[in-house]
């Protein structure tokens, strides 16, 4: 079974998209049983999300996806949560897409079992010094000094150290996803499901294939010395994910994205592939399974 494989194709965002298309014309030329896209297909705009799977709309194998974080972007009033769970699955079935997140794919004894992934803050730098509120808030002390509306975070507090002030960045899933729960909750409410759905994996697979948009494992990290890059690290994800992949056995190969670092490392016996796009070039891996 040949298995192709990308991620991060961000097929809103104008540098990414000729990159994209010659992306998806190498892939079809290339030819496979098995197409699978780990996340940040596109952003906030849904008709980029289905202008992309698009592009693939003539590969004759099955084709999977997971979401990304990107993915369940949305505007003021909308949910991203109703993005998530009902029209992104929607628009996937409409391109031929199974979209993971709801159920394994299964295929010649191997079953595919994703999830978009999400994160904890447990992947934190704590050398930075940074409290948890600015995490919870996606915005850096240095940041928050800037904009008004995160003058909370600092006003009446004294645990900001000179460095930590200094430090200035945000993490954009603060503005543009929409939904009630706390980033720790949908880690676990994921991640529950995620382990679910691979024990069901395992007792009619032979072999199992995860997919993750964010990183199962922390040694997977990009490590940058730059004090905005380990601010982000908190938000690439948690290892909740990969605890459930390592509970089961037949669980062999993990795909991610999210980093834009390319990266393979092995956890024990599972094979663990960042596909390590860029929004100027993008990549795809293929295996033989």
């Amino acid at each position: 079974m040949r298995v192709l494989a990308t991620a991060d194709l961000h097929y809103d965002v104008w540098r990414s998209r000729k990159p994209t298309e010659r992306l998806a014309r190498e892939m079809l030329a290339a030819g496979g049983d098995v197409l699978i896209l780990a996340g940040d297909t596109a952003g906030i705009l849904t008709e980029k999300f289905s202008q992309c799977l698009e592009l693939f709309d003539r590969f004759p194998g099955r084709k999977l996806l997971v979401p990304g974080n990107h993915c369940i972007w949305v505007h003021q009033g909308q949910s991203s949560w109703d993005k998530y769970q009902n029209i992104l699955p929607l628009v996937a079935g409409e391109h031929g897409f199974e979209y993971l997140d709801c159920k394994p794919a299964l295929l010649a004894g191997v079953g595919f079992v994703g999830n978009m992934g999400w994160y904890d803050y447990s992947y934190r730098d704590e050398a930075l010094g940074i409290p948890e509120r600015f995490y919870r808030n996606k915005v850096s002390p240095g940041a928050a000094a800037r904009l008004p509306r995160y003058q909370h975070l600092l006003d009446g507090y004294s645990d900001i150290t000179a460095p930590a002030a200094a430090i200035s960045a945000r993490w954009m899933d603060g503005q543009w996803v929409k939904w009630t729960f706390s980033d720790p909750q949908l880690s676990s409410l994921l991640a529950h499901r995620f382990a679910q759905q691979l024990r069901w994996a395992a007792q009619r697979a032979k072999t199992i294939v995860a997919v993750t948009h964010h990183l199962p494992f922390e040694r997977m990290l990009k490590r940058n010395p730059q004090p905005a890059w380990r601010f982000a690290n908190a938000f690439m994800g948690t290892e909740l994910f990969g605890q459930a992949m390592l509970e089961q056995e037949k669980c062999r190969l993990a795909i991610c994205g999210h980093s834009h670092r390319s990266d393979e490392v092995m956890v024990g016996d599972l094979r663990c592939v960042n596909i390590g796009s860029t929004y100027r070039h993008k990549r795809f891996i293929s295996f033989d399974l």
